[in-house]
């Protein structure tokens, strides 16, 4: 023995809660992204009808 104990494994709750805060990062990510592009199609848009 080497006198450390072992890190328990994950229980099924932890797991999910870790699996949460992945997806909230990643759905986070993907908002981010879609405001992104309407600013710029909405930009696009404005620029187009003020050149009308």
């Amino acid at each position: 023995m080497t006198g450390k104990e072992e890190e328990p494994e994950p229980s099924r709750l932890e797991k999910l809660q870790e699996e949460i805060e992945e997806l909230e990062e990643k759905v986070e990510g993907e908002t981010k992204e879609a405001l992104q592009k309407a600013r710029e199609r909405l930009g696009d848009y404005r620029a187009k009808e003020e050149g009308q």
